[in-house]
């Protein structure tokens, strides 16, 4: 029986065996949520799901847990996660509306001023109204997540959190999937952000964005970096 692996760099490796495969897990390279081909079954499938793989990563590592670099990773809460996206939110806003009269003079749009009162009706017609601005700020959030996620691992409010964004090998991200991730956000607060519910669902933790995108979203100590991608990048 033979097998296949995606890396950290999104690239195919293999055909291995399963004895390779099992020395993978011992060092940390291979996690459970790794994608791999198995010539039995002819289909991919999450490590952690294969049978013959079972009593490896019972020895290595517990069922909410991951190992980069040999330093044990817990999957970040959705609480903590939720207030690093609140801090990164409040951060993109404050820039985007601070560039906003800028852009917007340069587009030729006009900027309109925000209602005085605070009833809903007032507030939606401003909304109707400042849909290039909606779009910026959109504009805003990509730009934000790809070079901070592909770049750094974390976004500004991830880094004040103490967790990281990495692939599910524990590899780093990069940009493209990291602008993968952020498309999938959407997905996930379409409708009504249940895309999100498989943070308090699924025991690693991953949201809909992070499995569309092969990430997830892990406690680090501080200045711990993550282990480079099997294969290198």
């Amino acid at each position: 029986m033979t097998y296949k692996m995606i890396g950290g760099d999104g690239q195919e490796y293999g055909p291995t065996t399963l004895a390779e495969l099992e020395a993978w897990v011992l060092d940390g390279r291979l996690l459970p949520a790794t994608l791999v081909w198995s010539s039995e079954t002819g289909r991919w499938s999450e490590a952690g799901r294969l049978p013959e793989l079972a009593g490896s990563f019972e020895r290595v590592l517990p069922a909410d847990k991951a190992t980069v670099d040999g330093v044990e990773m817990v999957p970040a809460g959705a609480w903590r996660r939720f207030g690093a996206f609140v801090a990164d939110i409040l951060l993109i806003y404050l820039l985007g509306s601070l560039l906003w009269p800028v852009v917007a003079a340069w587009w030729g749009v006009e900027v309109k001023p925000a209602p005085e009162g605070g009833k809903l009706d007032d507030v939606l017609e401003f909304a109707r109204q400042n849909n290039p601005l909606l779009f910026f700020l959109q504009v805003c959030r990509l730009c934000f997540e790809v070079v901070f996620v592909g770049g750094f691992g974390a976004t500004p409010g991830k880094m004040m959190a103490g967790i990281r964004v990495v692939r599910s090998d524990g590899g780093r991200v990069g940009y493209l999937a990291a602008a993968m991730r952020f498309f999938g956000r959407l997905f996930c607060e379409l409708p009504f952000n249940l895309g999100y519910l498989t943070l308090l669902l699924r025991p690693d933790r991953r949201g809909l964005h992070d499995l569309l995108s092969g990430t997830a979203v892990v406690r680090v100590h501080p200045g711990q970096k993550t282990r480079p991608a099997l294969g290198g990048e």
